[in-house]
C-alpha cells in the first residue's frame, strides 16, 4: 500500500510536478520485510544508523530508514 505523499500526488495536486517527493513510505506485512528491503540493498540503500543490538531496531520501532550515501536519497 502506498501511503502519504506519493498517494496524495496524483489525488491532491493539479499537477505531479508540484509534490515534492523525496521519500517513499510503504505499508505491508511484517513477514514480508526482508523481501521487500532486498531490491532497495542490491542498488546501494543501507541503514545509516547501526544497531547498539541486534534485533533492538525491530523490537522498539517499525520503520525502517534507508539511505544512499553516493547521492543522498533516502527511502
Amino acid at each position: 500500500m502506498v501511503l502519504k505523499s506519493a498517494a496524495l500526488a496524483n489525488t491532491v495536486y493539479e499537477d505531479i510536478g508540484l509534490r515534492w517527493i523525496t521519500d517513499l513510505d510503504l505499508l505491508l506485512p511484517a513477514e514480508r520485510l526482508d523481501g521487500a528491503l532486498e531490491t532497495p540493498s542490491r542498488i546501494g540503500y543501507r541503514d545509516p544508523y547501526p544497531e547498539a543490538a541486534p534485533g533492538l531496531k525491530a523490537m522498539l520501532s517499525l520503520h525502517v530508514h534507508l539511505q544512499r550515501e553516493d547521492e543522498g536519497h533516502y527511502i
